[in-house]
């Protein structure tokens, strides 16, 4: 399994109104898992905590805090995100963790006084990058493409469109080397925007307690937890696009 890694650093060193600071806190792909904020006594209740996937401000946010009070300087506070259900939708599915594919960005804005004195823990993981080719008709164009191969626990992904394709299509994800079954999960009519980077964290529907009893239900925890475990592989297979050497982009990151 990867080793956690922790990380801290004091940020917004100003004496000036709407002043803020920035810092790389990791490079690479991973799992944010958890973090601590303990802000300046003088800090702006305005103060903004925001954590972006990539290198800048301009890389999709994963967490954002406003507000000056301190966050889990005793127990640090666990993060949690919006996930897909094997089913595709995102229903009820909660992750432990949120993803990052290029690296961990923090910015502060807003405060007046510092330091503030961020921790995150986070956990690196490998990344797998596929273009998906599609062939056929408008509306009826199709492809595939392995992103991964062996055993491991897939944590999410993140997807982008052609930017001249349609707008929703159908995905389907298999734990396989060829386009047989069994698939882990289906995203039909899936929408999202032509262009944009979309992360999206994965998690499974199915547990059971030490006792052999099925969890099945969010609020027993079997929607929070760490992903999908894959037997040989990962492969994407599209319809229902255009046809383009590149119709979809994704970027998978697994712990193995």
């Amino acid at each position: 399994m990867a080793n956690i890694k922790f990380r801290q650093k004091s940020l917004g060193i100003s004496a000036e109104p709407g002043a803020g600071a920035t810092y790389q806190f990791a490079t690479g792909a991973g799992i944010l898992l958890a973090l601590t904020a303990d802000f300046h006594a003088s800090a702006d209740a305005g103060t903004v905590v925001d954590i972006h996937d990539g290198f800048g401000t301009g890389g999709p946010k994963i967490y954002t805090q406003t507000g000056a009070t301190d966050l889990g300087t005793t127990v640090p506070v666990i993060i949690q995100g919006d996930a897909d259900l094997v089913a595709g939708t995102a229903t009820a599915g909660v992750s432990t963790g949120v993803i990052f594919t290029r690296g961990l960005f923090v910015n502060v804005t807003l405060d007046v006084t510092g330091p503030q004195v961020l921790s995150l823990w986070y956990k690196p993981l490998v990344k797998k990058s596929v273009n998906v080719t599609t062939t056929g008709a408008a509306g009826a164009g199709a492809g595939q493409a392995q992103i991964w191969q062996g055993p491991g626990l897939w944590h999410g992904y993140a997807i982008t469109l052609n930017p001249l394709s349609p707008s929703t299509f159908d995905l389907v994800f298999r734990d396989a080397i060829t386009d047989a079954a069994p698939t882990v999960m289906t995203k039909t009519n899936y929408a999202t925007t032509p262009g944009t980077y979309t992360l999206r964290d994965v998690v499974t529907t199915t547990g059971e307690d030490e006792a052999g009893t099925a969890v099945t239900t969010a609020a027993t925890g079997a929607y929070n937890n760490h992903g999908i475990y894959l037997r040989t592989g990962l492969r994407a297979v599209v319809a229902q696009s255009d046809a383009f050497d590149n119709a979809v982009t994704i970027d998978a990151v697994f712990e193995v």
